[in-house]
């Protein structure tokens, strides 16, 4: 089983939906701010076409997502309800813009993050969904919160030191919100929980003025692997699947093999297991070992 723990993102799951081919062996938690009745209805409603579509056990949770318990702060519900969360915008980046879905549009950031309401919310951490068998101990934590995935982060420390093997993680280069965390507070923390950047798997571009020649690299999905000194020969393979997942090959194969060629009879039992994600490990290491010797 693989289980994910997904903050945020209003229904849009990112990076995270090239682990759903697992299908049935997946069970995903979605962490979402509180919503209005008829918005959470929405939500529950495109989780629900999603879960059918990939065949997922997908477990909505309400909650706001923060480095504390019941701690009461007003929540930005902003005019492009993505870029909602617990941040206001920042000064600095009211005058960046970027292209739109269509590439024909020019969006200003001043004028989509801008509040259209001010909610008061309760806090809460993965830590303590965790303690109180909210969600199970993930295998892989996915964040898209605007601007507080690092607050997330230092309080899901016990639970991402403990169990997590991938942590995906929207993150800033430049502050789009009011005093957030950027790209480095985040890689630092996450190397302090015994894990290492791995990479990117999007990047937008935004201009500070006209949408011409090179942006900025505002902002990012940054992916983080548990250090595999960390693991056992269990989660070994679960990584390896999932870094295959995302194409990192060489990492996948490392630890693939490590097991195979030195705990051949846990590699066995884990086959054995049988479902769709056991059959999907065999199928990354097989598949790599092809592409190494054809």
């Amino acid at each position: 089983m693989l289980t994910i723990l997904h903050g945020g993102g209003r229904g849009n799951f990112g990076p995270i939906a090239r682990l759903f081919e697992v299908k049935e062996d997946v069970v995903l938690y979605v962490v979402e701010a509180d919503l209005d009745s008829a918005g959470w209805d929405r939500y529950a409603d495109a989780s629900r076409q999603e879960s059918e579509k990939h065949g997922l056990d997908i477990q909505l949770v309400p909650g706001c997502l923060w480095s504390m318990d019941d701690e009461a702060r007003p929540f930005y519900v902003n005019h492009m309800p993505t870029s909602s969360g617990l941040f206001p915008r920042s000064q600095f980046a009211e005058e960046f813009c970027r292209r739109s879905g269509n590439g024909h549009d020019t969006m200003v950031w001043k004028d989509v993050c801008v509040p259209v309401e001010t909610r008061q919310v309760t806090t809460v951490t993965i830590d303590t969904l965790v303690r109180d068998g909210v969600v199970a101990s993930p295998d892989v934590v996915s964040l898209d919160i605007q601007g507080s995935e690092h607050a997330a982060l230092i309080g899901g420390w016990n639970t991402l030191s403990e169990s997590a093997l991938c942590v995906l993680t929207e993150a800033e280069f430049l502050p789009m919100y009011e005093n957030q965390p950027l790209i480095g507070d985040i890689q630092e923390l996450m190397d302090d929980m015994g894990f290492f950047l791995a990479g990117f798997s999007t990047q937008e571009q935004w201009y500070m003025g006209t949408v011409l020649g090179r942006g900025f690299p505002a902002v990012t999905e940054a992916i983080f692997f548990r250090r595999p000194e960390f693991l056992s020969q269990e989660k070994k393979m679960k990584l390896g699947y999932i870094a295959g997942a995302f194409e990192y090959l060489g990492f996948a194969h490392k630890l693939l093999h490590d097991v195979v060629q030195n705990d051949h009879d846990e590699w066995e039992r884990y086959l054995a297991q049988g479902g769709t994600l056991a059959q999907l490990t065999h199928d990354t290491y097989v598949s790599i070992e092809r592409m190494l010797h054809p």
